[in-house]
């Protein structure tokens, strides 16, 4: 079942092999991958390719653990960020939220637009009860994304990640779908 959620600047959408040059176009940037925990950079071609395999295979298990998103901007129909749910826990019901958005839509609404559609999603269709992120120390667009969503700042995990010579703390975020407005 392919799912798509219908926003005002973009739509969440399925990944399609076709989608592979404009990840790859938004994502193989400097100051997108810095921020990101398990995209490197230089990014290629064949990693974009492998994501969409990724998620493709995610979308056709009978469980799902994870739901990956394209973010696709309504007036390109091109895909200019990810956003998706990981780790879901039925048992416990919560899961990890991840996303990226390329450089050249930052601050336009369109990240607390997509922050927005994937709560909704969680909490309303699937009937989780919390969400929770992370956002490395230097990502404070990230942090203030989640602040505006709802998210609480939980706490910290110090020098988890190593990037530009330096070490850099894990902050952590949650939200509980009672405090989710929508």
């Amino acid at each position: 079942m392919k799912i798509q959620i219908r926003g005002k600047k973009i739509n969440l959408r399925a990944l399609a092999p076709s989608d592979a040059r404009s990840i790859f176009a938004n994502v193989n940037d400097r100051q997108v991958s810095r921020y990101l925990k398990r995209i490197p950079y230089p990014y290629a071609l064949r990693d974009a390719k492998a994501i969409i395999k990724k998620a493709r295979q995610a979308g056709r298990k009978k469980i799902k653990t994870d739901y990956y998103f394209g973010m696709e901007d309504k007036t390109s129909r091109q895909i200019i960020g990810m956003v998706g749910l990981h780790k879901i826990s039925p048992r416990d019901q919560n899961a990890e939220v991840g996303y990226w958005l390329g450089r050249k839509y930052w601050r336009q609404g369109i990240g607390t637009e997509a922050l927005t559609l994937i709560l909704q999603f969680a909490f309303g269709k699937l009937k989780l009860n919390m969400l929770y992120a992370g956002a490395m120390s230097s990502n404070v667009a990230s942090q203030s994304l989640l602040a505006k969503c709802g998210f609480k700042r939980g706490g910290r995990r110090r020098q988890t990640f190593f990037r530009e010579g330096k070490y850099l703390d894990d902050i952590f975020f949650d939200i509980l779908k009672k405090e989710f407005k929508q």
